[in-house]
């Protein structure tokens, strides 16, 4: 952690912040991660692993820019 972001934090909880766990974040929720999508990129991948990411994107549904960790496909 950088001196920077120590100061940060310092500074966030001598101002009242009780929590270390992350703030929701504004904008858009991830769609990708959830149960639908893993279980469809589960059963791509299991059927042929050789597809490039493109043709992975189109067959499951997701954008190129979007990913599911591998810990929720193993």
């Amino acid at each position: 952690m950088s001196r920077t972001q120590c100061y940060e934090w310092f500074k966030a909880f001598k101002e009242g912040r009780m929590s270390v766990s992350e703030d929701p974040r504004p904008g858009r929720s991830s769609t990708s991660t959830d149960d639908d999508h893993v279980a469809r990129v589960r059963t791509v991948i299991r059927g042929n692993r050789r597809l490039i990411v493109r043709e992975f994107a189109d067959e499951v549904g997701i954008s190129i820019v979007s990913w599911i960790l591998p810990s929720n496909v193993y």
